[in-house]
């Protein structure tokens, strides 16, 4: 069998399709929730501004648990942490579908913030330890290109079933199941909870993360090589990372006002809503993959700013007009900014 055949005849096993279906999961975060808040509003009698705490209650706890679940996963192995990640993720997300009142939402949406590191993020882990060289380089590919349809095609999903209720796109975090299924059989675990060998017979530290004899020791670890990397940036590297981190709090900001003002204020429909959040996805799908092209032309630095400076004009742009379709196209537009940034930026 020739390599090529070789490296083919991996994208045929299930373990591939059972990590992409976790990769797939996690891009559900907000796909879902964004198009329901207009009716979410309407059903409790709440402000846009309440609503948006159906992001905050995600995203806070999420950013908080990923160096926890990471380290978790590191002691005691990826299998488990996936495994309980989907369960309650698809139930915390489904269990929204039949809530009585908005706390509940937001209890139910946090947890699924805890649960949403053993997802997505780990998904990239795996692909790290279960892959090498151009394989992992593909396999990583085909998780973005995943992500990247998963985040136009389900918002615009999701638009048309919040017309119906709001109810209706948090029952579709019944896909989980599926991919819980199909982790149970297919997912291997490379790492293990003690010394010894892994599955793939190499001692911790031959490919795969160590593991440390206790919690404490390990948060010590994590706490000196982060203090160890923020004193090794440059300034350089520091204006990049604040950067990126203010293009995604405006994103997130766009997934929650977009919907709400094209609903609340101008009239839209459900689907109309759930079109402009697939739309803001366009750029990563469309725009991400010519970015190797764009620095040649113009250089990095000058792709990062142009990009930046495009998506920072759309923004203001939807400040300043009151036409549906306009909101959709602008929208449209800024996404390339993006779509520019985060590939140079990584």
């Amino acid at each position: 069998m020739s390599s090529n055949e070789g490296e083919w005849s991996r994208f045929r096993d299930p373990t591939l399709f059972a990590i992409l279906g976790l990769a797939f999961v996690g891009t559900l975060s907000s796909s879902l929730a964004a198009p329901a808040l207009p009716g979410i509003v309407a059903e409790f009698g709440i402000s846009e501004a309440r609503a948006g705490l159906v992001m905050t209650a995600f995203f806070g706890p999420a950013t908080l648990a990923i160096p926890l679940v990471g380290a978790v996963a590191d002691r005691y192995g990826r299998r488990p942490v996936v495994l309980a990640s989907l369960l309650l993720f698809g139930v915390a997300g489904v269990a929204i579908a039949v809530a009585e009142s908005y706390p509940v939402v937001l209890v139910l949406r946090a947890i699924q913030g805890v649960a949403f590191p053993g997802t997505l993020p780990l998904s990239i882990a795996l692909i790290g330890d279960l892959y090498a060289g151009r394989t992992a380089t593909t396999v990583q590919g085909l998780r973005t290109s995943v992500n990247g349809v998963t985040s136009i095609a389900l918002p615009a999903v999701a638009g048309v079933a919040a017309g119906f209720s709001w109810r209706a796109p948090f029952a579709i975090y019944v896909l989980a199941v599926p991919v819980l299924v199909l982790c149970v059989v297919a997912l291997p675990d490379p790492i293990v909870s003690s010394g010894g060998r892994d599955e793939a017979g190499s001692t911790p530290g031959e490919g795969s993360p160590p593991v440390t004899a206790g919690g404490s020791s390990r948060l010590r670890e994590a706490k000196a090589s982060a203090l160890e990397l923020l004193g090794a940036m440059t300034p350089t590297i520091r204006v990049l990372v604040v950067a990126t981190i203010a293009l995604f709090l405006v994103r997130f900001a766009l997934l929650t006002y977009v919907p709400l003002y094209l609903v609340r204020t101008l009239g839209a429909t459900e689907a109309t809503g759930g079109l402009a959040v697939s739309v803001l996805g366009l750029g990563r799908f469309v725009i991400a993959p010519t970015a190797g092209r764009v620095v040649e032309g113009v250089g990095a630095r000058r792709a990062i700013v142009a990009g930046l400076v495009g998506f920072a004009a759309g923004t203001v742009v939807l400040a300043l007009v009151d036409g549906v379709w306009v909101v959709v196209v602008v929208v449209a537009l800024l996404s390339a900014g993006e779509g520019i940034v985060n590939p140079v930026v990584n």
